[in-house]
């Protein structure tokens, strides 16, 4: 089990995290949403904030469920059921990543969430970057129609 998020800050700009390098997907460079496993014995919720703290090092608030997702990683035989939320990120710190995030993590990226669709959309299709995308632009584009209202 995953979870996911997109998290936006005041200017309600979202974070998402740049991933770049190889390995046995091959070659990454693209974006995803914050986020990760959930442990043994650990909410959904704990999880989630547990993530983000660690990816964005942000605190978040007023969390929000978008939907589910599931997925498979054929080449590791791995389903995925994941999460998503939208929550507001009311404090951001410094991120600890873990040291394979270390290694493919070029950046995080704080855009607009028009953009952070854009970004998407013009994203060089590979095998692990299609997945990506085909999990998580939906949950953009709704994502987006909750800013909208915010």
């Amino acid at each position: 089990t995953i979870v996911r998020a997109v998290i936006y800050n005041d200017d309600k700009e979202v974070a998402l995290i740049h991933l770049y390098g190889d390995d046995i997907f091959g070659h990454r460079d693209y974006y995803e949403t914050p986020g990760g496993g959930v442990k043994e014995n650990e909410s959904l919720l704990d999880a989630l904030k547990r993530e983000i703290l660690e990816e964005v090092g942000a605190k978040i608030d007023h969390i929000e469920e978008i939907g589910e997702v599931i997925d498979y990683y054929n080449l590791i035989k791995r389903r995925n059921d994941q999460y998503y939320y939208l929550a507001h990120a009311y404090e951001i710190t410094t991120n600890h990543l873990e040291d394979y995030e270390k290694t493919i993590f070029e950046n995080i990226k704080w855009v607009n969430i028009t953009e952070a669709i854009k970004l998407y959309e013009e994203t060089k299709r590979t095998k692990i970057s299609s997945l990506v995308i085909n999990r998580e632009l939906p949950i953009l584009k709704l994502a987006k129609e909750k800013l909208d209202i915010i």
